[in-house]
């Protein structure tokens, strides 16, 4: 996200999308979705990771706002546009 925040235009727009439950702690029917999800990659891919990360966060980090939002598959999928905040460093 570092690298990609220095190569996006000071005016440009960040896209996002992918599973950010909104529901805390997510249903079952998605948290068995996931635990499939990263064991198939896990096995076939050699994906380390075990959980979704922080991207609120990291997003905050980098100086970025939410501008938009919406949600498919009953919340468990996130598009997001992020800006800029003016004045933020990346």
């Amino acid at each position: 996200m570092e690298q990609l925040s220095r190569v996006l235009c000071p005016d440009g727009r960040w896209l996002f999308a992918d599973c950010w439950p909104v529901e805390q702690p997510p249903p079952l029917w998605q948290r068995l979705l996931l635990w499939s999800m990263y064991n198939f990659f896990g096995i076939f891919s050699q994906v380390k990771a075990r959980r979704l990360p922080d991207y609120a966060l990291h997003f905050r980090q980098l100086g970025f706002a939410e501008k938009f939002s919406d949600g498919f598959y009953h919340g468990l999928v996130q598009a997001k546009v992020y800006r800029r905040v003016p004045g933020a460093e990346s």
